[in-house]
């Protein structure tokens, strides 16, 4: 009785501190955020016309930098395999995104209260994991700042709560049907990573969980945690596969190659971590590089020194293991002070040289080291005995404080997320034509750093100067101030002879039917030879007719046959077809290993043990 109520009080501090962080969103609900966020509802709105309007997937925006991959893209169409598909078909935009980020938060704290109950049964110390990594200042921050990637962390704590279960497991068959259960929920949140847009928490994810199947191999001297990591891998793979065999291709095309110089230095550490009233504007220590919204990461003074006496108190393996990993992480984040530095190293790999801001990898650091201080707050709890009730209370206390504490303090930053306003504009999808910059009777009321694009797209209108893809934005320009691969040209460029026209033949070219993955052109006393262009950028996944489409000046073209002839174009990611087969082969595998290892009923199948660590992690 007393443990259930311990749970309710910790739950409804973790309700608490996520409603005090979150509440300032909700003060006003017409207006859109500021600094990123336009690029990421411009996403979540081309699922909702592309599907409403044109009943299409999503697959290519039209609207945005002269037109790009939509799918293929890693931040793009992230709703679509993912809980707020039907939100925000629902809902306005405005409720919808405010919605996701709160719900994503709570999602993150289901989690992160699973895994920690993997190491602990005390409801106080599994709140102080909440606290620390939910919604903590960092979080706000990027909310804040519309990195919605970010809140993505919320699926990590889910890939090793399970991953942790398999390996854990009772039993000793090397895969028994409980491992297999938990690996392939393991390898399905790693993918749901994938399709949610997760750029960074994916890759420190895996990095994460394969240190900590290296520790536990290495612990219980034993392959299983290897293997069952590996199996996970291979699952979140073929799950992914749909989404990330484009990507994968996208990215072959337009590589993403940045430096990354930023320092960490101790001071902007401990301002970071202690500092209070961190917002937007805010600027506690001197920093290398970017806002303070990529150095923020308010815990409190009192965790802090939680943090350090317990790291300082570790005696078993696992708790050295975990404090090892938490240190590697935070090391990482120090960044680039030398050429042999844990991020120097790290960058020389395929996935982190196209990654910077290596303050980043904070936030799974203070999860672990979080996992690390509650592992020793239990074995020092379980030599209480009698005093145990005492203290679990005197935990819970603080805790809560602690949780109160950190949503407060986000709610400072979250306030100034929403402040934009759009003028009204009608849902349009007729008209389409291409501008250089945004019309202003499309623009918000006030701009903020980067150009926008959702108030063009809603009205179907295409914007060039775009932020919505990497390799073809404003900030993509090389030595010679080009955009690879920018091929589109404006409405009123002297170059912009429309949206299709006929290269040859002086003959017009109009549309039977337009849509964003589908542009059909009708041309009429044209000479067979000649080139219907498309004012679209290249694709190599675009079609004509079935065929290839060409590459005409990085636009979209195909050749007439004949002089009166309609030409369809059509897109559709060329590595869809195998990525679906791997989809459906590891569905089917997945299925056959569960029959392989189905076992007959018995009456009382025993209890998972999650509250303790097994004998093998003790010294």
């Amino acid at each position: 009785m007393i443990d259930r109520l311990a749970k309710v009080v910790a739950w409804g501090g973790i309700l608490a501190m996520i409603a005090c962080a979150v509440a300032p969103i909700f003060n006003e609900l017409t207006s859109f955020g500021g600094h990123d966020w336009d690029t990421m509802v411009v996403n979540r709105h081309l699922v909702i016309k592309s599907i409403k309007s044109f009943h299409q997937f999503p697959f290519w925006n039209p609207y945005a930098c002269g037109g790009h991959p939509a799918w293929a893209n890693v931040e793009g169409d992230t709703t679509v395999v993912s809980p707020f598909f039907p939100l925000y078909f629902l809902a306005p935009l405005q409720i919808a995104q405010r919605v996701e980020v709160t719900v994503v938060a709570l999602f993150s704290a289901i989690g992160t209260w699973l895994l920690a109950g993997r190491f602990t049964r005390s409801a106080g110390l599994r709140l102080f994991a909440c606290a620390l990594y939910v919604v903590n200042g960092r979080w706000a921050l990027q909310a804040a700042t519309g990195h919605l990637w970010h809140v993505y962390y919320a699926w990590t704590p889910f890939v090793l709560y399970f991953f942790d279960r398999a390996v854990r497991a009772p039993g000793f068959e090397p895969l028994s049907r409980a491992r297999l259960l938990s690996t392939v929920w393991a390898g399905a949140f790693l993918a749901l990573m994938v399709y949610t847009g997760a750029i960074y928490p994916l890759p420190q994810t895996i990095l994460l969980l394969g240190l900590y199947a290296l520790g536990l191999a290495l612990t219980k001297r034993s392959w299983r945690p290897i293997g069952l990591c590996a199996l996970a891998g291979v699952i979140s793979f073929g799950l992914a596969a749909p989404k990330l065999l484009p990507i994968v291709d996208n990215l072959s095309r337009f590589p993403r190659h940045t430096d990354s110089p930023e320092l960490l230095s101790m001071s902007v550490l401990a301002a970071a971590l202690v500092t209070r009233g961190q917002n937007m504007g805010s600027h506690p220590a001197p920093t290398s590089h970017w806002g303070w919204h990529e150095w923020g990461m308010y815990i409190g003074w009192i965790p802090l020194l939680v943090l350090l006496l317990a790291l300082a108190l570790v005696a078993t393996r696992l708790e050295r293991q975990l404090r090892a990993i938490g240190l590697l992480f935070l090391l990482i984040a120090a960044g680039s002070f030398h050429e042999y530095a844990p991020w120097s190293l790290l960058r020389s790999l395929p996935i982190f040289s196209s990654q910077h801001v290596p303050s980043r990898w904070m936030y799974p650091s203070i999860l672990v080291l979080g996992l690390a201080a509650i592992l020793v707050g239990e074995r020092l709890l379980g030599r209480m005995w009698r005093g145990r009730s005492l203290a679990e209370f005197l935990v819970l206390a603080v805790a809560l404080w602690i949780a109160v504490d950190v949503g407060r303090e986000s709610a400072m930053a979250t306030a100034g997320a929403f402040w934009m306003r759009l003028p009204p504009i009608a849902e349009s999808v007729t008209g389409f034509h291409q501008e250089q910059a945004i019309p202003a009777q499309f623009e918000y009321e006030r701009r903020d750093w980067a150009p926008s694009a959702l108030g063009a797209q809603i009205a179907n209108v295409g914007v060039i100067n775009c932020n919505t893809f990497p390799g073809l934005n404003i900030y993509a320009k090389d030595a010679s101030g080009v955009i690879r691969g920018l091929g589109a040209i404006a409405k009123g460029d002297p170059r912009y002879r429309g949206e299709a026209y006929l290269l040859g033949t002086n003959a017009p070219v109009s549309f039977v039917r337009w849509s964003p993955n589908e542009m059909v052109a009708e041309v009429r006393g044209g000479t067979p030879g000649d080139l219907v262009v498309l004012n679209q950028n290249w694709d190599p996944s675009w079609k004509a007719d079935g065929e290839r489409a060409m590459n005409h000046e990085d636009k979209i073209a195909a050749r007439l046959s004949s002089s009166d002839q309609t030409i369809t174009f059509r897109y559709r990611p060329r590595s869809l077809p195998i990525s679906l087969v791997l989809f459906a082969a590891t569905l089917g595998g997945v299925y056959w290993l569960f029959r392989r290892y189905r076992r007959p009923r018995i009456s009382a199948a025993p209890k998972l043990q999650t509250a303790t660590v097994e004998p093998v992690s003790q010294p």
